[in-house]
């Protein structure tokens, strides 16, 4: 999330300080593709911490929270301080620069707490097998199971 945060916020700093319109073009079609993985890999996140029953409840409010905060960080930037196209850009890309700066904070905090063995037991990665007729084998019986 991090990663994605950071090459967000620098297309589009790019994007506010190029005249040319198809470097904005493209950098408005490759921010729009992160920004919606960016969104899916928090989702994921979120989801598979709740049981299914608490998914509206938390979203909603998730998604009330969002729009909360987009709508004061726009009428903060375009009412109140009145500023120009261009320079919005910038100053969304920096927001998403912080946001950046705040996901690497967490997991170096996280890194340093737990460690890598601390890490791997907590299920942030799934760790694969070994071996690959074990997947096999254990494909088929799941498959037997289910034709049963």
């Amino acid at each position: 999330m991090a990663l994605i945060s950071l090459v967000d916020g620098l297309i589009l700093i790019a994007m506010g300080l190029t005249d040319n319109i198809w470097v904005a073009y493209i950098g408005y079609l490759i921010f729009r593709v992160s920004y919606q993985v960016l969104i899916t890999i928090a989702s994921y996140q979120v989801a598979r911490e709740l049981r299914a029953e608490s998914y509206g409840l938390v979203f909603g409010i998730n998604m009330f929270f969002g729009l909360l905060i987009q709508s004061i960080l726009t009428i903060v930037i375009i009412d109140a301080l009145e500023v120009e196209p261009q320079p919005q850009f910038v100053i969304y890309g920096c927001y998403f620069g912080v946001l950046s700066l705040v996901f690497i904070v967490i997991s170096s905090m996280t890194f340093l707490k737990l460690g890598w063995s601390g890490i791997r037991s907590q299920g942030l990665w799934e760790e694969r097998t070994q071996d690959p007729a074990h997947d096999q084998t254990a494909l088929a019986q799941s498959t037997d199971t289910i034709n049963t």
